[in-house]
């Protein structure tokens, strides 16, 4: 049960919320009214996901020069519209993505 005093506290910042959010929701001044902020496109191309590591994100490269974004502008050049996101993390351990663990690379 909750005693008299922390449902006073309660019932207290009840009332000082609804005072705050109380009134007719338009401002007093009409030069106090702020534009609604903007909302960025949503995209619905589909997307591609470059995990890796520095050679994946490019390191010592340009962003634009990245293995995932010449992926994604020869995609655009073969015609699909993909984005592809460039989730390579220069200094990880190859084990840690998987490929030596796999035994791709002793394969090449």
């Amino acid at each position: 049960m909750v005693k008299k005093s922390g449902l006073v506290a309660i019932l207290v910042l009840i009332a000082l919320f609804g005072v705050a959010c109380g009134g007719k929701g338009q401002a007093d001044d009409p030069a106090d009214v702020r534009p609604a902020p903007s909302v960025a496109p949503v995209e619905n191309r589909p997307k591609v996901v470059a995990f890796g590591d520095s050679l994946t994100a490019g390191y010592g490269l340009s962003s634009d020069e990245s293995y995932p974004a010449l992926l994604e502008q020869r995609l655009r050049q073969d015609g699909y519209d993909y984005e592809v996101v460039n989730a390579g993390v220069s200094g990880i351990p190859q084990r840690w993505i998987g490929a030596e663990s796999t035994g791709h690379w002793k394969a090449m």
